[in-house]
C-alpha cells in the first residue's frame, strides 16, 4: 500500500505541476517537437494568409495560360459517368471524329470515374451504330494515352475510397530515440556513416515500387486537393490530376516520351528531362497568385459550336474546382509556387526548443520591461526573417507556426512570472516572520518549536546556520536523539554543510534508548569521551571536564560563556532516588545554595548559580584552583605542621562568619576544604548539608553528615550548633596532622560507640614530634561537651595562629 500511495501522490504532484502555466507551456512545446503540426484549420488559414501577402512583395510575372474552361451542368457530368455512349459530352471528348496529334489535352471534373468496359445493350448498339462505336472506342484510346485525364472530385473520392492517400512527411524526432538505439552498434564502430544513414531515414520518403505514370491508373486521379502532388498507397506513387495534367502537357509540347521520377536530391522534387520541381517533404506545394484570368470560360454550347482553341480544356461544373486546378497548373508551368524544404521539420524542433529555453528559463530572469521589448524584437526578427528566406528562395518555413506559439508562450509565462513573484513574496513574507520566530525561540531556550518552526523556512544560510546551532544545544543538553535528527534535516537541505553528516553519523552510534540519552548518576559522566561531540551544557554553562565525585552527584569543571569566567558546577542526578525521597533530597540540595548564598566570605565557596533540569539539579560555584585536603591525610602526603596551622585557621575563620550568620556547615572534612599551595588559597564548600539556624524554627533533624567527622551531640541527633562544626575542625586538625583518624569501626554503630564514649589517642602519641601546644588545641576542640570547647571558631583561629607564632616564629604571621 505504501508503493501505491507513493506512486500516486508523485503522480500527482506531477499532474500538479503539469497543470501550472510553466508546465503548460512546456508540455505545449514537447507536443510541437513530437507531433509537429498540431494546429487547428483556422491557424492553417492564418498562415496561408501571411504567406499570401509576403508574395504580394515579389514581382508580378504575366503568364499565358493554355487553358480552356468548359463548363457544364452537373447532370451532363454525371450521365458521362453512367452512358459515355449517348452523352452529349462525347463530341468534346473526341471533337474531329478521329485520332491525331493535335487533340487538346483534355481534364474532366468528375464525382465518379467514366466506365471503361460497355454492358450488353451498349455493345448491341454500337453494332447498329458504328459511329457512335468509333467515339466510344476513340475516348477509349485517349483514355489510355493519356489524352482524357479524369480528376475524382471529393464526392468521387468518398465513392472510391481504394483511392491513395496523400504521401506522409517524415518527421524528425518521432521515432529518433528507437533509430539511435537499433544503430547503436554500427555508431560505435563507425560513427559518421551511422549518422548519414539514420539522417536518411529521418529524411527519406517512402520508396516507390515504379515510377509515377502519367497514363489513367485505377479509377481516376485524384482533383479534390489540386496543392497535392503525389500520393501513396501501397508502397507506390499516384500523381494527382494537376501533376498529371502539367507532365502530359510537358511530355506532349516537348514530345518528351519518359516518365517523371520522384527523387531526393538536397531536397524532395519531381524530374522530368531537364525540369526540375522541388515540392515539400509531403509531395504538396503552394501556387502563388498569378495575377489575371488563369483560362478562358466557355459554356458547354459555344464549345460545341466552336472547338476552344487553347491546348489544354478542362470540363467542370464548378469554375471554383477548375480556377484551383488551373491555378495549380500554372504556378508548375511557371515555377511561381512556393514548397517546404526536406529540413523544415528538423528546422522547427531545433527553434521550438531554442525558443522553449528562452522562455522557460531565460526570460524569466529578465525584467518584465526588458522581456516585453525583447519578445517584440524576436518576433519582429522571425517575421523578417520569413519574408527574406520566402522571396529569395520561395520556401515554405514554419516561422507562423512558431510565432502563434511563442507569442502565447512568452506572454504566459510573464503571467506566470507575475504571479510567481507575488507568492514569492508571500512565501519570503512567511520566511522571514517565520525565521523571527524561531530564532526568539531558540534564544529562550524552547529548541523544540524553534526547529518546527523553521521547517517551513526557505534553506537560506541564516537557517542552516540556525539549524546547527539548534542541533548543537540539543547536543549539549544530552538530547542525542533528537540532535541526530535535527543534524539528519541539516544534510537533507545542504549535504556539505559544515561537519553536521559527520556529527549525524556519530550521534546515531550512541546507543541510547531514553530521549535524556545518558545516565547521570555519579558513576556516569556528563563529559562525552569521544571528540565527535561538543561540550555539554547545564543552564548556560558549558562543560569541560569532571573534577570529583560524591555521594550526592559529580562535580565539574565549566565556564560561564557571557563572562568567559570559570566556575565549579556540582550536580545531584534525581535517578540516583525513588520518588518518595526526592522531594526531600532536592530540599536538601538547594538548601545548600540557600545556605552558602548568603555567605560572602573569601576562605567560603562563592555560589554564582542554582537551577535544575529534567533530569538533575546542579549548582554553579566559585572554582577553586588546587586540591581538596583529602589528598594530604595519608602519612606519605601531610602538609607542613606550619601549613596545617594556617590552613585550619582559615577554615575557622569561614566557620565563625557561617556561625554569626547563624548557618552550620554540619560535614567540615578534608574533602570539603580546597587548598590552592601555589597561593595558599583556602576555601571551605559543600554547604550541602547545612542547616540554618533560626530561633523560630528550632527542632533536631536526621543524621547528616560523614559519621567519623561528627561530634557527639550530632550523633546523638540533638540539636547542632556552631560548637558542633569546632569539633568537626579538631577531627580534621587531628588528621591532617597525624595522617590518621581519632576514632575507626567497623560499623556505624560501632564508630559512634567510640565517638560517645571512648578517649581518642592524643596526636603526640601518634607523632610525637608535635608540640604541646597543638595537643591542647585539638583536645578543646574534640571536648565531648560542647560547653567546654571553644567559645566560637574565631576563638579557635586565634589559638591556631599563636601557636604557629610561637613554633615557627615571623614565619608564620
Amino acid at each position: 500500500m505504501s508503493v501505491v500511495n507513493s506512486f500516486i501522490h508523485k503522480m500527482a504532484h506531477l499532474l500538479s505541476a503539469l497543470l501550472n502555466i510553466k508546465g503548460l507551456v512546456a508540455l505545449s512545446a514537447l507536443l510541437i517537437l513530437l507531433w509537429g503540426d498540431i494546429r487547428g484549420e483556422a491557424l492553417t488559414r492564418w498562415d496561408s494568409n501571411w504567406i499570401n501577402a509576403i508574395q504580394l512583395l515579389a514581382p508580378a510575372r504575366e503568364v499565358k495560360s493554355p487553358i480552356a474552361f468548359i463548363e457544364v451542368d452537373e447532370e451532363a457530368i454525371a450521365g458521362l459517368a453512367r452512358d459515355p455512349l449517348s452523352s452529349e459530352l462525347l463530341p468534346l471528348l473526341y471533337p474531329e471524329g478521329q485520332l491525331n496529334e493535335n487533340q487538346p489535352l483534355i481534364s474532366l471534373l468528375m464525382p465518379e470515374p467514366i466506365r471503361e468496359q460497355a454492358s450488353y445493350a451498349e455493345q448491341r448498339l454500337m453494332e447498329t451504330n458504328p459511329s457512335a462505336f468509333d467515339a466510344y472506342s476513340a475516348v477509349q484510346t485517349r483514355l489510355e494515352r493519356g489524352e482524357i485525364l479524369v480528376g475524382l472530385t471529393q464526392r468521387g473520392v468518398s465513392s472510391f475510397p481504394e483511392q491513395a492517400y496523400p504521401v506522409a512527411e517524415p518527421k524528425w524526432f518521432e521515432g529518433a530515440v528507437s533509430g539511435l538505439l537499433a544503430r547503436a552498434p554500427e555508431f560505435l564502430a563507425k560513427p559518421g556513416l551511422a549518422l548519414a544513414l539514420w539522417l536518411d531515414e529521418r529524411m527519406a520518403l517512402s520508396a516507390p515500387t515504379r515510377a509515377v505514370n502519367p497514363r489513367l491508373q485505377g479509377a481516376g486521379y485524384r482533383a479534390l486537393d489540386s496543392r497535392q502532388l503525389l500520393w501513396l498507397q501501397e508502397s507506390q506513387y499516384h500523381p494527382g490530376l494537376v501533376l498529371s495534367l502539367y507532365t502530359r502537357y510537358l511530355a506532349t509540347s516537348m514530345e518528351v516520351p519518359e516518365e517523371p521520377r520522384v527523387l531526393f536530391n538536397k531536397g524532395y522534387g519531381i524530374e522530368m528531362a531537364h525540369r526540375w520541381l522541388p515540392i515539400s517533404s509531403n509531395s504538396g506545394f503552394l501556387p502563388a497568385q498569378i495575377p489575371g484570368a488563369v483560362f478562358t470560360a466557355y459554356s458547354l454550347d459555344v464549345a460545341l459550336a466552336a472547338a476552344p482553341v487553347e491546348p489544354i480544356w478542362i470540363i467542370a461544373a464548378s469554375a471554383n474546382q477548375a480556377q484551383q486546378v488551373s491555378q495549380s497548373f500554372l504556378a508548375l508551368q511557371s515555377h511561381q509556387y512556393l514548397f517546404s524544404p526536406y529540413w523544415a521539420g528538423l528546422f522547427q524542433g531545433v527553434m521550438v526548443l531554442l525558443l522553449a529555453i528562452y522562455v522557460l528559463y531565460l526570460q524569466p530572469m529578465l525584467r518584465q520591461s526588458m522581456a516585453v521589448t525583447l519578445l517584440a524584437f524576436m518576433v519582429s526578427a522571425l517575421l523578417v526573417f520569413q519574408i527574406v528566406w520566402q522571396l529569395s528562395f520561395h520556401q515554405l518555413l514554419p516561422v507562423p507556426l512558431l510565432v502563434q506559439w511563442f507569442v502565447p508562450a512568452a506572454l504566459l509565462m510573464m503571467l506566470w512570472k507575475q504571479r510567481k513573484k507575488h507568492i514569492t513574496q508571500l512565501q519570503w513574507a512567511y520566511h522571514n516572520r517565520s525565521y523571527e520566530l524561531a530564532q526568539l525561540s531558540y534564544q529562550q531556550g524552547n529548541l523544540d518549536y524553534a526547529l518546527s518552526t523553521l521547517r517551513d523556512c526557505k534553506t537560506t544560510e541564516s537557517v542552516l546556520a540556525l539549524m546547527y546551532d539548534i542541533a548543537v544545544q540539543q547536543e549539549r543538553k544530552r538530547n542525542y536523539q533528537q540532535a541526530a535528527t535535527t543534524y539528519d534535516l541539516l544534510v537533507q537541505r545542504k549535504p556539505k554543510y559544515k561537519d553536521a553528516k559527520k556529527r549525524a553519523e556519530a550521534l546515531h552510534n550512541v546507543a541510547q534508548p531514553a530521549p535524556t540519552a545518558v545516565d547521570f548518576s555519579a558513576t556516569h559522566s556528563l563529559v562525552m569521551p569521544s571528540q565527535e561531540f561538543s561540550n555539554p551544557v547545564l543552564g548556560r554553562y558549558e562543560i569541560v571536564r569532571e573534577l570529583g565525585r560524591g555521594a550526592m552527584g559529580i562535580v565539574y569543571q565549566g565556564i560561564d560563556p557571557k563572562i568567559a569566567r570559570k566556575v565549579a558546577i556540582k550536580t545531584l542526578s534525581y535517578r540516583e532516588f525513588d520518588h518518595d525521597q526526592l522531594e526531600r533530597i532536592k530540599e536538601r540540595f538547594f538548601r545548600e545554595a540557600e545556605a552558602a548564598g548568603r555567605l560572602n566570605h573569601p576562605n567560603i565557596v562563592t555560589i554564582f548559580d542554582v537551577s535544575e533540569e529534567d533530569d538533575l539539579a546542579f549548582i554553579a560555584m566559585d572554582f577553586v584552583e588546587g586540591v581538596s585536603l583529602d589528598r594530604c591525610v595519608s602519612e606519605s602526603s601531610l602538609l607542613a605542621v606550619q601549613d596545617v596551622y594556617e590552613v585550619v585557621a582559615s577554615v575557622a575563620d569561614a566557620l565563625y562568619y557561617a556561625h554569626q550568620q547563624n548557618i552550620v556547615h554540619r560535614d567540615i572534612k578534608p574533602a570539603n576544604i580546597l587548598y590552592d599551595q601555589h597561593n595558599g588559597q583556602i576555601k571551605v564548600a559543600d554547604f550541602g548539608i547545612a542547616r540554618i539556624v533560626d530561633d523560630s524554627k528550632t527542632k533536631t533533624g536526621d543524621m547528616l553528615g560523614s559519621p567519623v567527622y561528627m561530634s557527639p551531640e550530632q550523633l546523638k541527633g540533638t540539636k547542632v550548633s556552631g560548637a558542633s562544626d569546632i569539633y568537626s575542625l579538631g577531627v580534621t586538625l587531628y588528621q591532617l596532622l597525624t595522617g590518621s583518624l581519632p576514632y575507626n569501626g567497623d560499623s556505624i554503630a560501632n564508630l559512634a560507640y567510640q565517638i560517645l564514649n571512648k578517649k581518642y589517642k592524643s596526636v603526640r602519641e601518634v607523632r610525637p614530634d608535635l608540640s604541646a601546644g597543638v595537643v591542647r588545641i585539638v583536645n578543646k576542640a574534640m571536648h565531648k561537651d560542647p560547653a567546654k570547647r571553644y567559645d566560637n571558631a574565631a576563638a579557635m583561629a586565634d589559638a591556631l595562629r599563636g601557636l604557629c607564632s610561637r613554633e615557627f616564629g615571623k614565619k608564620a604571621s
